[in-house]
């Protein structure tokens, strides 16, 4: 896993 895919996540779930 990594950290830019964890940062894209964390946008993500903040976009929804």
């Amino acid at each position: 896993m990594s950290l830019i895919m964890q940062k894209r996540n964390m946008a993500f779930l903040i976009l929804l």
